[in-house]
């Protein structure tokens, strides 16, 4: 589709590089117009965020109208010079009560009617903000946008699978001997670790500019289960749990977003097969989000998940009950290691650092290394180090990353990370 939105800026940057910007100008109400050398001129975007703008000079942001709080040079205590008109006779030149965009409300000078932004929210593509906000690779993403994204996980070294049910079901057929030969072949009588990969389409829909829904459909191949119960290995696939939830933007200003999610699990995956959990959980948390500068961004987040429904089960002397509750916390920094951005496209590539923990603040684990004892997995911590480059073309986002554990107590050992993203 034609984003004749991102064409009428490019043609009306075309426009303004004939306008000469006397002394005096900077008190307009879009200093964003004043681009460094050797940028091209865009139209600004309005800035959202009242009494004055608090962006650095350039900065884009996924917004299309601007506030009624939004000053105007007749409100600066500098005095304002009418910069010359514009070529075009029909198009009005901007005065001491109106904005330089007004300008541009009239006829295009290169004949391409005008070159506003259309009202209702939707003249700017969300797609800008990526340049506002280009996603982490682990920590959720905090700003509302509709988007599509397909990520793959490749998670190694599982010793206590079923900590929590978080990931995997207590009871589910781990096998307790190590390849096809089992015990008694001079192999290692335990599993080393459970090994899990997963393919999820996630989708997200922008309501409005602060509310969104999303679903996340992931299918799963776990290896090193005994689905047989014949003692060797087996990998199992198929669809897992359900994912579905909403965000509300309780922050969106200036290149800074907070936002609250709420997501629940729905055990549409088979957990005999240890593809699903058998449980339904509920993930509440903030995002967090913000622009440093120009090149640097901020993430973080604070989750609590629980569950409501587990099992219950027998240690051999009382029931257990399995429900648990896990906090989930990380925060991160992303820096732009190339820009090759144009007023028309984002195209940059991001190197991006995130610390991830979770905190088991109620559950039960079943250790691999001890048979199927059931344990108190309460206060277990798991901490994660992940490292990942992200490269941004367009509406179009590609990230590669690593995530390694830094904790003895693990999810996973290692884990590998792919993902594909487009915004609409």
């Amino acid at each position: 589709m034609i984003q004749w939105n991102r064409v009428k800026r490019c043609a009306a940057g075309l426009a303004v590089t004939a306008l000469t910007v006397p002394v005096g100008a900077e008190s307009l109400a879009y200093p964003e117009m004043l681009q460094p050398a050797g940028y091209s001129y865009c139209i600004p975007v309005p800035n959202p965020c009242p009494p004055q703008p608090c962006v650095p000079e350039g900065l884009m942001y996924p917004h299309s109208e601007p506030s009624a709080g939004v000053p105007t040079p007749a409100d600066s205590a500098s005095p304002s010079v009418a910069p010359t008109p514009l070529t075009n006779p029909a198009a009005p030149a901007p005065t001491a009560s109106a904005p330089l965009a007004d300008a541009l409300d009239g006829p295009s000078p290169l004949g391409l009617g005008s070159l506003s932004q259309p009202s209702g929210g939707a003249g700017f593509s969300m797609a800008s903000a990526v340049a506002a906000a280009p996603a982490p690779g682990y920590i959720d993403y905090a700003p509302i946008a509709t988007r599509f994204r397909l990520r793959y996980d490749n998670a190694e070294g599982s010793d206590q699978p079923t900590r929590g049910e978080f990931l995997y079901p207590t009871g589910a057929g781990f096998v307790n001997t190590k390849g096809p030969a089992g015990v008694g072949s001079g192999g290692d009588p335990f599993a080393e670790n459970i090994d899990l990969q997963e393919l999820s389409a996630y989708l997200e829909v922008a309501l409005t500019d602060r509310f969104s829904v999303f679903v996340d459909a992931p299918v799963r191949w776990v290896s090193n289960v005994d689905i047989d119960d014949d003692g060797l290995n087996d990998t199992v696939s198929g669809f897992s749990d359900l994912r579905t939830g909403f965000k509300y933007a309780l922050l969106d200003c200036c290149g800074e977003y907070l936002t609250t999610q709420f997501l629940i699990s729905t055990p549409t995956g088979d957990a005999d097969r240890s593809v699903g959990t058998g449980n339904t959980s509920f993930d509440i948390g903030l995002l967090y989000s913000r622009q440093l500068s120009s090149s640097t961004f901020l993430f973080g987040e604070i989750r609590d998940w629980f569950t409501l429904d587990a099992p219950t089960t027998n240690d051999g002397a009382n029931d257990i009950d399995l429900n648990a509750n896990i906090l989930r916390y990380g925060a991160g920094i992303g820096v732009d290691l190339l820009d090759n951005s144009t007023c028309c496209k984002t195209r940059k590539l991001t190197g991006i650092f995130e610390v991830v923990g979770w905190t088991v603040l109620d559950g039960f684990s079943t250790s691999l290394a001890g048979g199927q004892q059931v344990r108190d997995a309460t206060g277990d911590t798991i901490v994660n180090g992940k490292y990942g480059l992200r490269y941004t073309s367009g509406d179009h986002t590609v990230y590669v990353g690593y995530g390694h554990n830094w904790t003895s107590d693990r999810w996973y050992a290692d884990m590998i990370r792919a993902e594909w993203g487009y915004f609409f």
